[in-house]
Order: C-alpha cells, then sequence, then structure tokens
C-alpha cells in the first residue's frame, strides 16, 4: 500500500510532513509547499518529487534538478528514484537515484534526456520514490 501523510508542522520555515509506508516513518522537510512530494493514489508505492522551478533539458543532455525536498531515511533503508513512466516513454532516464539513510541535504534529481528537448515545471512530476 501507499504511503499515510501526517499533518505538516513548520520547522524554521520551512513545512515538515511526516509519511508512513508500512511501518518505516519518514520526514520530508520543504522549502517550497508548492513542491512537497505527493502520492499519485492511495495504491502508490512511491511518492512523486517535483522540479523545484521551470527546467529546460536538451536533446542528449544530462541536468541537475532541485526539488527544494530533504528526506529523513530510517538507518538501514535507502530511498529509490525512478523515472515515472510518463518520462520513461519519453526515453527520460534517471542517472543514480539511491539516497542514504546518512544524506540529509536537499534531494536532487539527475534525469538523462535521450529524446527531444523537454521542459519541466513545478506541477509535473520528475521522478518517483
Amino acid at each position: 500500500a501507499g504511503c499515510i501523510k501526517m499533518h505538516p508542522k513548520i520547522a524554521h520555515g520551512k513545512r515538515k510532513r511526516t509519511y508512513w509506508c508500512g511501518k518505516m516513518r519518514m520526514n520530508f522537510v520543504n522549502s517550497i509547499p508548492e513542491t512537497a512530494p505527493t502520492e499519485g493514489s492511495i495504491f502508490a508505492a512511491g511518492l512523486d518529487l517535483y522540479a523545484l522551478e521551470l527546467i529546460r533539458i536538451n536533446q542528449k543532455l544530462m541536468r541537475v534538478i532541485n526539488t527544494g525536498t530533504g528526506i529523513q531515511i530510517p538507518p538501514g533503508h535507502i530511498g529509490l528514484m525512478t523515472a515515472c513512466s510518463s518520462l520513461a516513454l519519453k526515453s527520460v532516464h534517471v542517472m543514480g537515484g539511491v539516497v542514504g539513510a546518512d544524506y540529509q541535504g536537499e534531494i536532487k534529481v539527475i534525469p538523462l534526456n535521450n529524446s527531444e528537448q523537454l521542459d519541466y515545471s513545478t506541477s509535473y512530476s520528475v521522478v518517483e520514490g
């Protein structure tokens, strides 16, 4: 089943959200609430992450996309980011994609665009994790 979102709290001017995925608790901190991770549905296995700003990726190039989201992953676990199916259909691959429990910084997504020029906005999911 998907994650359960708890009530957001304000932490040093940022929004903090707690999610429960089974018995695992994860905390997210967002600098901009509009780019907070979301669930595609109650049956989603992961959360959708969004670009912090409008990004253009030219053909055959990679870009680092800021999400404005930090995460606290429980010890012994990893976060795995993969391209959403809509991006995979456009020949976009996510490079790397593993977030360790010891990483406490902003989650950044590194897509490789193997198709035509693509534009990403804050309303378009760039990765599912």
